[in-house]
């Protein structure tokens, strides 16, 4: 193909130019040379993809089926509406601030599709259908202010009422292992409803977390099972095909009677992680280690995030008693 381009003399010169560099024990190839002066001069781009098949492409990555793939498709859907079967590298930094200035009035919301859209334009990057350059010209549209919110955690008197009724309840190994789950070990609720039994992985001692946030293809999370998880899964341990708990409708049924009958306020719209954010609080009081914390989290690259919400958040002593609450025998 490259002879097809050039002529005898320039392709010589090419091949003269690779054998030097291998000569020299580089070990770098000429579609690597060529990728570099692509992108010294704006990444140039060598495929041209429509947005609509872009969009279409990216979402692939994705379980259809879980919420979150779909609210994701439904706001950049109206963000390739701006130029549809138009090249993706017709989208600049304009289209996408005024695509988020005239849809997204809360600032929570304008940054959280800011995020949508930097992630689909960086994976674009990646995949060479979007230069370098105007991703970086769109990646300057500054977030706007979130005014500070503390999470909502509970204490471990709280998290052992909830356990208890739990374990009273008739369908218990349906509903304990999503509590235990998410006060023990911190794993997303929708990541708790994709689970099966044979995730839970005794032998190992640990919690295989498949498809992290609903995408194809990304390598499962490995979460530490402690002590005090192990022993409420051993208890309602069902065989390795079936679902750890229940579908999430239900479970949010059999949680509001819970709230009614304990006097427990758990408003999606404030705590809707509270689980999770209860365990991070334990977690770093525990071991004053916001990177251990933030591994188990799946949070790699937040941990000044996690030291700022969690590094006085629960005292050591709540979080000794809450990790020392066990199963009732029997």
């Amino acid at each position: 193909m490259l002879a097809n381009r050039l002529d005898v003399e320039q392709t010589l010169d090419a091949a003269n130019a690779l054998k030097t560099l291998s000569d020299a024990g580089c070990t770098l190839t000429l579609a690597d040379v060529c990728r570099q002066w692509l992108e010294a001069r704006g990444g140039a781009v060598a495929r041209v993809l429509t947005c609509n098949a872009a969009l279409d492409r990216y979402m692939m990555r994705f379980d259809a089926s879980l919420i979150y793939p779909q609210q994701l498709e439904r706001s950049l859907a109206t963000l390739i509406d701006r130029c549809g079967a138009s090249p993706l590298t017709a989208l600049r930094k304009d289209d996408v601030a005024i695509w988020l200035t005239a849809r997204f009035v809360s600032p929570k919301t304008y940054n959280l599709n800011r995020g949508y859209a930097l992630s689909f334009l960086r994976w674009a990057v990646k995949q060479n259908i979007y230069p370098r350059a105007q991703f970086d010209e769109c990646s300057t549209i500054e977030k706007h202010k979130v005014p500070y919110q503390r999470p909502c955690f509970f204490n471990a008197t709280t998290v052992e009422n909830i356990m208890r009724w739990a374990e009273r309840q008739e369908d218990a190994d349906l509903l304990v292992p999503k509590f235990a789950l998410g006060f023990f070990a911190g794993v997303r609720t929708a990541e708790i409803h994709r689970m099966k039994w044979r995730d839970i992985r005794f032998n190992d001692n640990d919690i295989r977390v498949e498809s992290p946030k609903g995408r194809c293809g990304t390598p499962p999370r490995i979460v530490t099972m402690s002590l005090t998880l192990r022993a409420w899964m051993l208890k309602y341990q069902l065989e390795d095909a079936y679902p750890v708990c229940m579908d999430n409708a239900a479970f949010g049924r059999r949680k509001q009677k819970m709230c009614a009958e304990l006097g427990i306020v758990w408003d999606d719209a404030q705590n809707r992680n509270v689980m999770r954010h209860t365990f991070a609080g334990a977690h770093v009081a525990l071991y004053r280690d916001v990177f251990k914390t933030a591994n188990e989290l799946g949070h790699t690259h937040d941990v000044q995030m996690l030291k700022a919400h969690y590094w006085s958040a629960v005292e050591r002593e709540d979080a000794e008693r809450m990790m020392a609450i066990m199963p009732k025998e029997g």
